[in-house]
C-alpha cells in the first residue's frame, strides 16, 4: 500500500512538473512580427551611422566609427551561443575615445524661458561656446545631407546606443546660434538655418524606427517651434520679406506620427532579451533557484505572447486620432484576462512587465506636438495682426477654426491675464506643451 501511495505521488509530481514544464508555441502574432525584415539602406545614404558616431573623436569620422559599432556588436551577436545576457557592442567597440559637448548646460531653455533677452546679455557666451564645439555643429549640420536614419543594429540587449542626451545638448547650442544671428546679425539667413533645421527634425520624425530617436527628434521639433514663437515676439520679425513658416510647422504627417516601425522593433529587442534570459544562468545565479526550478516558473515562449499582447495593444492606439485616442484614455498596460499566466509562468509574467517600456506616455506626446505646431501658427497671425488681448477669443473663433486643439476639436483657449494659449488633453501627457505664451502688448515683452 505504502509503496502504491509512493508511486502514486512520484507520478502525480512528474505529471505536474511536465505541466508547469511545458511552454506554450510562439504564437502567429509574434511570429509575423518578428519575421519582419527591417530597411537596409547603403551605407553611404544612411545618416544613422554618422548620427551614432557624432561624439567621436575629433581625429575619427563620425560615420566610420558607427559603422565600427554596429559591425562589432552584429558580429557579436552572430557569435551569441545565448548562456549569458552581456551586452555586446560595450567597451572596446570605438575607433577612439569619444568626446563631450563643452558647456552647453548654462544655455537659456528655449522650452521654458523666453531666450531673446538672455542672447541680447550673453551673447559672448554663445559665442565661445560655439567656437568649443564647432566640431559637433558642423558634425551636426553634415546630417543634414543624408536622405535617411534608420537603425542598421539588430535588436537587442546591448546594441550601440545613439548618443540623443549629447544631442539634444549639442542642439541647445544650435538654437541659441539660430537666436543670436537673427538678433545680432542676418534675420533672413537665421530664419533659413532655423527652416533648414526644423526640415532635418521632421526627416528624422519619419524615418525614425526606433521609440529613442522618434523622441528626440520629437523634442528637438518642439524646441525649434518654440523658437520660432519667440523670434515673432521680436519688432524684428514683422516684415513683410521675412519668410512664413507655414509649411514648415504643419501638422505631423501619418508617417511622422506613426510608431507602428518603431513599436515592432522595440517588441523584437524586448524578446531578444526574453528569449536569452530562458538560456541565461543570470535568472537562477540571481535567485539562488535551481535552473530545473528556473524552468518551471520562467516559460521564455509563453512571455513573450504576453509581451506581445502589450505591444499589440500599444500598435492598436498608434492607429487612432487625437479624438480617438482620447475616447481610449487611460490605457490599461495590462492584460486583466491573463490571470492564469501569473500561475503557469510567474517569472515570465513579472519579468515581461519589468522590461516592457511604457509608450503610451510617448503616443500621447506626437498628438500633443500638433497642438503645439497649431498654437505657433495662431501666435504668428495673432501677431501679423495686431490682435489685442481682449480681441483674441473673437480671434481665435473667427479665424482659426481649422486650428482647433487637439483631442476635444475646441477652439484653443485663451488666458488674457498671463497672455497664454491652452488647451486640455488627457491624463499622462507632459501638461507643460499644452500651453504657448503670447506677449502681444509692448510692456509684455521679455527682455
Amino acid at each position: 500500500m505504502k509503496k502504491a501511495v509512493l508511486v502514486l505521488a512520484i507520478g502525480l509530481l512528474s505529471a505536474v512538473y511536465a505541466l508547469f514544464s511545458w511552454d506554450a508555441e510562439l504564437g502567429a502574432g509574434p511570429q509575423a512580427w518578428l519575421a519582419e525584415q527591417p530597411a537596409r539602406i547603403a551605407y553611404a545614404d544612411n545618416g544613422y551611422y554618422a548620427l551614432l558616431g557624432l561624439f567621436a573623436s575629433p581625429m575619427v569620422d563620425p560615420a566610420a566609427d558607427g559603422h565600427a559599432q554596429v559591425r562589432r556588436y552584429n558580429a557579436g551577436m552572430a557569435r551569441e551561443t545565448g548562456d549569458s545576457l552581456t551586452p555586446f557592442g560595450t567597451g572596446n567597440d570605438r575607433v577612439a575615445a569619444p568626446a563631450v559637448v563643452v558647456g552647453t548646460n548654462t544655455l537659456c531653455v528655449v522650452e521654458a524661458e523666453h531666450c531673446l533677452g538672455y542672447l541680447q546679455r550673453n551673447a559672448d557666451t554663445v559665442r565661445a561656446l560655439s567656437r568649443a564645439n564647432e566640431i559637433f555643429t558642423k558634425r551636426y549640420h553634415d546630417l543634414y545631407a543624408y536622405p535617411h536614419f534608420f537603425t542598421a543594429a539588430d535588436p537587442g540587449i546591448g546594441e550601440p546606443r545613439l548618443p540623443l542626451g549629447d544631442l539634444r545638448e549639442l542642439h541647445r547650442l544650435i538654437v541659441m546660434q539660430i537666436g543670436l544671428e537673427f538678433l545680432a546679425r542676418s534675420r533672413m539667413r537665421a530664419l533659413e538655418a532655423l527652416k533648414a533645421d526644423i526640415v532635418f527634425q521632421r526627416r528624422l520624425l519619419a524615418d525614425a524606427d526606433s521609440y529613442e530617436l522618434k523622441m528626440a527628434a520629437l523634442d528637438l521639433l518642439r524646441r525649434d517651434a518654440h523658437l520660432y514663437a519667440q523670434l515673432i515676439d521680436s519688432p524684428a520679425y514683422m516684415h513683410r520679406h521675412l519668410p512664413t513658416f507655414d509649411v514648415q510647422l504643419r501638422d505631423l504627417s501619418d508617417v511622422e506620427r506613426s510608431l507602428a516601425r518603431a513599436t515592432k522593433r522595440e517588441f523584437s529587442r524586448v524578446s531578444s532579451i526574453l528569449m536569452a534570459a530562458s538560456k541565461s544562468k543570470t535568472i537562477a545565479q540571481a535567485s539562488a533557484v535551481p535552473a530545473s526550478v528556473v524552468r518551471v516558473l520562467y516559460k521564455p515562449n509563453a512571455t513573450v505572447n504576453k509581451s506581445y499582447g502589450y505591444f499589440s495593444r500599444v500598435m492598436d492606439l498608434t492607429a487612432l486620432d487625437s479624438a480617438e485616442l482620447a475616447r481610449e484614455w487611460p490605457f490599461e498596460s495590462r492584460d486583466p484576462g491573463n490571470a492564469w499566466g501569473y500561475v503557469y509562468n510567474p517569472v515570465g509574467s513579472f519579468l515581461s512587465e519589468i522590461v516592457a517600456p511604457r509608450l503610451e506616455q510617448k503616443i500621447l506626446a506626437l498628438h500633443d506636438a500638433d497642438g503645439l505646431l497649431r498654437m505657433v501658427r495662431i501666435k504668428k497671425r495673432i501677431r501679423a495682426n495686431s490682435i489685442s488681448a481682449r480681441a483674441v477669443p473673437e480671434f481665435l473663433e473667427a479665424e482659426t477654426q481649422a486650428l482647433t486643439a487637439p483631442y476635444d476639436g475646441r477652439v484653443f483657449s485663451w488666458d488674457p491675464r498671463d497672455g497664454f494659449l491652452y488647451y486640455d488633453g488627457p491624463p499622462g501627457g507632459d501638461p507643460s506643451v499644452r500651453f504657448l505664451r503670447v506677449p502681444i502688448d509692448s510692456n509684455q515683452q521679455a527682455s
